[in-house]
Formats: structure tokens, C-alpha cells, sequence
């Protein structure tokens, strides 16, 4: 009875050991890929990684050709401190206060008001602002590309604004940007 008990022991370790696929001579199978296997995948592949590797470079080289350069104007507007609305001699100290009436500024510059008043001041050159339009181009026209292509960011806890403008001809961005912070700071004032 000893004996089957112990051929009995033997043949449940041989099948566990055969089942593990570790035969004892080497080290255990690892469970990445290797090189025979990665370049078997790419060699059964290589048509479609072929073909969309060249749709991809058409495509870039089709926006490349046809897309204008844009040309951007930024500028970084500190902003001191901002009147308590309560108390036009005190300004605001408390963070999250100050961080809303930020927001009231950043709103300010991308307003449509601001924008229409840079289209229409005299320094602005309304059909510079769209060279393929026919005839006289438009205040709402005008105001329309300036708010498009106005961009205003802020990081937090920070009381600077960045303020960037972007257009295809590459005297627009610098004029047009300088008239924004004119007429912002104008309307800061104001209000």
C-alpha cells in the first residue's frame, strides 16, 4: 500500500509540473513578446502599415500646401489689483474674490462689444482684416474675425492674462492686438 501511495505522489507532481510548462532544465517562459514575435506581426502586417503611413504623409503634406501660416501677436497683461465694487477704495485682497473678478476681465477682452469697438476704431484696416472680400467689408464682419482669432488665457492663482491674436497676413496680429488692449483699458476704466 505504501508503494501506490507513492507512485501515486509521483504522478500528480509529474503531471503539475508538465502542466506549468516548466521542464526544469531552463528558465520559465516570460510573458512579453520578443523579437521573433514583434517582427512576425510587422511582416504579416506591412501592407496595411505601408499604405496607411503614405495616406498619412499625403494628408500632411496636402495641409502643409494648401493652409495659410497664421501669425500670432501676444502680450501678458498684469493685472494690479481690481476695485471692490462696494467700495471703490479698497481693493480686493481675498484670493478667490480676486480670481472671479479676473475672470470678469478675461470675460471683457473676448466680449463682443470690445470686439466691435476695435473693428471700428480708425486705426483698425477693416479689408486687411479680410483681403478676399468683395467690396467694402463690414463692422460685424470685421468684429466677427477679431473674436475669432482672439485667444485669452490664465493660469491659476496668477493675476496675468495672456492675450494672443492670430491671422494670415503678418502685419494684422501686431495692430489689431494693440488695439484691443487700447480699447480693453479704456473699458477697464470705465467701468
Amino acid at each position: 500500500m505504501k508503494h501506490s501511495d507513492s507512485q501515486l505522489y509521483e504522478i500528480s507532481n509529474a503531471q503539475v509540473v508538465k502542466d506549468s510548462g516548466f521542464d526544469g532544465g531552463g528558465a520559465p517562459p516570460s510573458g512579453g513578446l520578443d523579437l521573433h514575435e514583434i517582427l512576425f506581426i510587422l511582416f504579416s502586417h506591412k501592407w496595411k502599415i505601408l499604405i496607411l503611413t503614405v495616406i498619412g504623409l499625403i494628408a500632411a503634406a496636402f495641409v502643409y500646401f494648401t493652409q495659410d501660416p497664421l501669425y500670432r501677436s501676444q502680450a501678458k497683461l498684469l493685472v494690479h489689483y481690481v476695485l471692490d465694487p462696494n467700495n471703490s477704495d479698497l481693493r480686493i485682497r481675498d484670493p478667490r474674490q480676486m480670481q472671479a473678478a479676473l475672470n470678469d476681465e478675461e470675460e471683457i477682452i473676448k466680449s463682443w462689444d470690445l470686439a466691435i469697438e476695435v473693428a471700428e476704431s480708425e486705426g483698425i484696416d477693416r479689408e486687411k482684416l479680410l483681403p478676399d472680400a468683395d467690396g467694402e467689408v463690414s463692422v460685424d464682419a470685421a468684429s466677427f474675425v477679431i473674436s475669432g482669432g482672439l485667444d485669452v488665457q490664465r493660469k491659476p492663482n496668477s493675476s496675468i492674462l495672456w492675450v494672443s491674436y492670430q491671422h494670415p497676413e503678418p502685419d494684422v496680429p501686431v495692430v489689431v492686438l494693440k488695439e484691443i488692449i487700447s480699447q480693453y483699458l479704456s473699458n477697464h476704466l470705465q467701468i
